[in-house]
């Protein structure tokens, strides 16, 4: 408490670090194309935002998470210092999401690892049973959104994303690329992993079975208007991203 005491007297402050993913070369450049292009669609169409189903999967494990928020730097000034780290893969569930409008789209847990012919498969099974819960007039405006994982960039998914979704889906080799490395500008990476995993790791896991009801009741626990929220966040990241010429932005 006297070392604290002593750098309050001087004028220095507790400043978090900001983690983010390390851009490799050539990703600014791609941010920012898809950024310019994402801001041009909302401006022509501002219901945009809400007819695309953002997707993605997330592995919660029984480790929990590692609490950065006592990590800080003390300095007169924020020194608004980014750290870049790169994702640990370890034992758990994989768990697929998606978004859509103020809603969830869907969610569903894979007890095995996920790989492209999982992944087709479960396009072909769940995928298809979630869109049966959409309008049949919302259909042909639908836009899907997924990351460049590897159980995505199969021939058979893409020949499946395709048909379902022609000319009106986001990814690697997509109708639109969809930026490699680019957590900040997805709201299920800057929103809803987050959020479900601060309702998940609240107390410490007693075993697997526990890990998956959590999983399903914190799904259970997300408001509209919250998911509502971190869709329009994401027009706004994207401005920031092009204010940033496509790099990161988030520790500014």
């Amino acid at each position: 408490m006297k070392a604290w005491r002593i750098l309050r007297k001087e004028g220095y402050k507790p400043y978090k670090i900001h983690i983010s993913h390390t851009l490799q070369p050539g990703d600014p450049e791609r941010r920012l194309v898809f950024c310019q292009w994402f801001t041009n669609q909302r401006r022509q169409n501002p219901n945009f935002i809400y007819n695309i189903i953002w997707s993605d999967e997330c592995k919660f494990t029984n480790c929990g998470l590692f609490n950065r928020n006592n990590e800080h730097v003390w300095a007169t000034e924020n020194p608004r210092i980014n750290r870049q780290v790169r994702p640990q893969i370890r034992f758990g569930v994989n768990v697929w999401a998606g978004l859509y409008n103020n809603r969830i789209f869907g969610f569903w847990l894979f007890e095995e690892n996920l790989t492209g012919n999982v992944y087709l498969n479960f396009l072909n099974t769940q995928f298809q049973e979630f869109l049966m819960n959409v309008p049949l007039a919302t259909l042909p405006h639908l836009w899907f959104q997924q990351d460049g994982a590897p159980p995505h960039n199969t021939r058979a998914v893409h020949e499946f994303l395709n048909r379902e979704f022609p000319g009106k889906w986001l990814g690697n080799r997509g109708a639109v690329e969809w930026p490699a490395r680019s957590p900040d500008l997805s709201p299920m990476d800057f929103f809803l992993w987050g959020v479900l995993k601060n309702k998940v790791y609240k107390t410490p896991i007693n075993n697997l079975e526990d890990l998956r009801e959590r999983i399903v009741h914190s799904f259970g626990t997300l408001r509209a208007r919250s998911i509502e929220r971190a869709i329009r966040k994401s027009v706004r990241n994207a401005n920031k991203c092009i204010d940033a010429n496509g790099h990161l932005f988030e520790h500014l």
